[in-house]
């Protein structure tokens, strides 16, 4: 098994391209999804809906969690999203150069990265700036927002 997620009272089990849904209250599998490979690649493991965004109406962003809680949100080898809902069913591919990555936030703003680029959004999940640099070269600026938030 690749990954593991408990929501409710079931359990789902990721293997490469097979997800299980088992019950938890007696541990017999209750549905099964062969998911295409050729179609959807490999799927490696259960995303953080939490901690992966898109796009709200061009003025904001929301969580993959914020959008819909009751979904399962699987990653594929080329890290795009598969979104299925918890009956194994409507699987909609997620593009990943449409999804932008939780960082880090404070009590005002949450700070999301994108390739090169970091998007800052305030506590409306609207974006009020983007700084030209990478989670790689966020050190600095984490220092000066750790200083800043005590």
């Amino acid at each position: 098994m690749n990954s593991v997620k408990v929501k409710e009272d079931d359990m789902f089990l990721l293997s490469k391209n097979r997800l299980y849904k088992l019950s938890l209250q007696n541990a017999k599998v209750i549905d099964e999804k062969i998911i295409d490979a050729g179609k959807f690649g490999d799927i490696k493991y259960f995303g953080d809906a939490s901690k992966i965004y898109v796009s709200k109406n061009n003025i904001g962003f929301e969580s993959l969690s914020q959008a819909d809680s009751s979904s399962l949100y699987l990653v594929n080898d080329k890290n795009d999203v598969l979104k299925m809902n918890q009956n194994l069913q409507s699987l909609t591919l997620i593009p990943y150069d449409s999804l932008y990555f939780f960082h880090r936030s404070n009590k005002d703003y949450t700070f999301l990265n994108k390739e090169e680029k970091t998007f800052v959004i305030n506590n409306l999940s609207e974006n009020i700036g983007i700084l030209n640099v990478s989670n790689l070269n966020f050190s600095g600026i984490n220092f000066f927002l750790f200083m800043n938030e005590h």
